[in-house]
């Protein structure tokens, strides 16, 4: 999945949290990673995650708040963020909720 987020620089990329408004089981969705990329510099920033946001799934939390490894970048007045994310390879590993990201810089 791939999408594009706009919005006000945040500068150093140090935390993303991710999550979804999914109350049924067949909402559940296993993360395996995120990856943000910077659109005008090309930098990016990997977020591995490896489990699930679901209820009815291993701890029942909706939402993770992840760490990338801190890159220094010059922040700008606006840029796009291109997100990508990858569902692990599990049974029933996908989503059909609404999904949420803040980037924390």
């Amino acid at each position: 999945e791939r999408f594009r987020v706009r919005g006000p620089g945040v500068g150093e990329l140090r935390q993303v949290t991710v999550e979804h408004n999914g109350l049924k089981e067949q909402q559940a969705w296993f993360l395996d990673h995120l990856t943000v990329t910077e659109e005008g510099s090309g930098l990016k920033w990997h977020f591995p995650c490896g489990q699930w946001l679901s209820l009815h799934h291993h701890d029942c939390q909706l939402s993770r708040t992840l760490s990338a490894r801190p890159l220094r970048v010059k922040p700008g007045p606006e840029v796009e963020y291109r997100v990508m994310v990858a569902t692990g390879d599990v049974r029933g590993g996908g989503t059909d909720a609404a999904v949420f990201l803040t980037l924390t810089g």
